[in-house]
């Protein structure tokens, strides 16, 4: 049964704008980001964000943004200033995964 586009649908998951954000290598900011696991160092990929379940209030676009040292700064704001906000809609609580694989429930 199809629904028809009937049911309300909200995207709530986002990928790091750090995790291949910029593709072609011909952009300005193509170093800014990783694109092979071999160059996810700092952090690494136990602490490198790849999806997060993103607040739905703050979803504009499917890159989920924290500005940090050495990677894409968003809109001159300060560093570690958070872009995008995490979901809080599981009791409190998002799922965020890693680059190595695992996930965590942060609340």
């Amino acid at each position: 049964m199809r629904d028809q586009g009937k049911l309300p649908r909200t995207r709530s998951v986002s990928m790091s704008m750090y995790m291949n954000y910029r593709p072609d290598p011909t952009d300005l900011e193509y170093q800014n980001c990783w694109h092979k696991l071999g160059q996810i160092q700092n952090p690494g990929p136990t602490h490198a964000v790849v999806f997060i379940d993103e607040n739905e209030k703050s979803i504009q676009q499917s890159a989920f943004g924290i500005n940090a040292p050495n990677h894409l700064t968003l809109f001159d704001a300060p560093l570690w200033t958070w872009i995008s906000f995490p979901a809080t809609r599981h009791n409190n609580a998002g799922v965020v995964s890693f680059a190595d694989g695992h996930a965590e429930v942060w609340r």
